[in-house]
């Protein structure tokens, strides 16, 4: 409130939205995914954080979501980073400065299934938003989780039907110096300088 800055990512970045959106199937509901819907105690983000952009495929409860490598842009550059079941962010009418820095592409939203005319509410993968005279910047991505985390083998033989393909994943991952490059371009940088252009 007095100046400060936070980096929130996926889930710490669901829980200070407002609200809170995520269509899941749980032990509470393991055959049909419904949203579940939260309030905020902490609500540095005065609009909504809804997913997972990468539901489950299965049809009965054992995983909420599958984790997939997604290109994402800032509008001159592009980047192959982690999500982990992941999602987006809905801003609302509030007087809260609201910045998108990372979109994720319509080619993206569209493999991930949103419908074409869903895909611009989707686009937000990361942004900055006022609080008080300071800043936070809320992601649904992993930028630090790269090809060389991902052991494909032992992925599979641990995590069997979770629905990602760990193989696909690792190779599509961009370089961790590409990923890096892009989050302190796309990311650290507006939120340190709290540039609102």
């Amino acid at each position: 409130m007095r100046g400060g800055r936070g980096y929130f990512n996926c889930g710490s970045a669901y829980w200070v939205a407002a609200e809170r959106v995520y269509a899941d199937m749980c032990v509470e509901q393991p055959e049909e995914r419904k949203p579940i819907v939260k309030r905020a105690r902490l609500p540095l983000f005065q609009g909504s954080a809804r997913g997972p952009l990468c539901p489950y495929p299965g049809a009965r409860y054992q995983a909420g979501f599958f984790s997939d490598a997604v290109e994402v842009t800032n509008g001159r550059e592009s980047c192959t980073i982690f999500l982990g079941g992941g999602g987006s962010f809905f801003p609302d009418n509030s007087d809260q400065k609201v910045r998108v820095l990372v979109r994720y592409p319509e080619a993206e939203l569209l493999r991930l299934k949103k419908s074409a005319e869903e895909c611009k509410a989707w686009e937000n993968a990361a942004i900055l938003v006022s609080v008080g005279k300071g800043a936070a910047l809320l992601s649904m991505l992993h930028p630090y989780y790269g090809s060389q985390d991902i052991d494909v083998e032992s992925y599979e033989r641990y995590f069997p039907n979770s629905g990602t393909n760990w193989k696909t994943v690792q190779e599509k991952l961009s370089s961790v110096d590409q990923r890096m490059r892009f989050v302190l371009q796309s990311m650290l940088v507006p939120l340190e300088d709290m540039d609102w252009a």
